[in-house]
């Protein structure tokens, strides 16, 4: 799955929203904390509402990032059943940035069009929420 985001924040920022997980929680719409394990690796705390009902788990993720910055990879393990690979390729516009994300599921699970909707649903929040960073504060209790 590929999916675009065009954030009128500088590269250097949106990169900062990616590769700092404190920052990457504050603006993500359904992670709530990140601890890390060692290096690069974290534990991630997710809660998800399914109809009127949250769902929590943890999972441990790996975030790497190319020196400058300008490609993150997130993979991670979801409830033990699913592998997510995420690739951001971040690039300047003349009004900010574009980042191109690619997204891959793997699961013996038949759950990959249900991934991708909740995906591209929450992705697209995140990244309006890091355009919306340092504007005001209100994304941040909509979690």
């Amino acid at each position: 799955m590929i999916l675009q985001h065009k954030i009128a924040k500088p590269p250097a920022v949106v990169s900062e929203y990616l590769t700092d997980m404190l920052k990457f929680v504050s603006v993500h719409p359904v992670i709530h904390k990140m601890d890390r394990l060692n290096g690069d690796d974290y534990l991630v705390y997710e809660t998800l509402k399914v109809g009127p009902f949250p769902i929590s788990f943890t999972y441990p993720v790996t975030v790497t990032s190319s020196d400058d910055r300008r490609t993150v990879t997130i993979r991670a393990v979801a409830m033990k059943v699913v592998r997510i690979g995420m690739t951001f390729t971040i690039r300047e516009l003349p009004t900010g940035t574009l980042v191109d994300e690619e997204v891959v599921f793997a699961s013996w699970l038949p759950i990959k069009f249900i991934m991708e909707r909740i995906f591209r649903k929450q992705h697209t929040r995140l990244f309006e929420n890091v355009g919306n960073a340092g504007v005001d504060d209100s994304h941040s209790s909509e979690k």
